[in-house]
């Protein structure tokens, strides 16, 4: 997941900010994990488990990232993960919504390597 890299690639210069993030993506992480075993093939109850443990913890960051958006600088390495989190929050919200999908995209990404 590209927005949990943006904070993770931030620790030296911020972490106090990024490690508060990349442990709530740790919890995200360990919830799905949960779900998949728990769900197996049932995609409506993956869907369910996401919305009621995964969606809480994406819209925590969010509301946390608004708040602590405006004691940063914009232009600093944790400014732009946060920028780029809010700006990919849609996305991030749609994994919940639609249990087809994939949390992060290394499936992908090291077919194509």
């Amino acid at each position: 997941m590209h927005a949990r890299r943006k904070f993770h690639d931030d620790l030296d210069n911020d972490p106090q900010r990024a490690k508060y993030t990349l442990q709530i993506f740790s919890k995200i992480y360990h919830k799905e994990k949960q779900i998949k075993e728990q769900s197996k093939d049932d995609l409506t109850l993956k869907q369910e488990l996401r919305l009621k443990e995964i969606a809480p913890l994406i819209k925590a960051i969010k509301l946390w990232i608004e708040k602590e958006n405006l004691k940063v600088l914009s232009k600093s390495a944790i400014g732009k993960a946060m920028a780029y989190y809010l700006n990919q929050y849609h996305k991030l919200e749609a994994v919940t919504l639609d249990s087809r999908l994939e949390l992060n995209n290394n499936l992908i990404e090291n077919s194509i390597r």
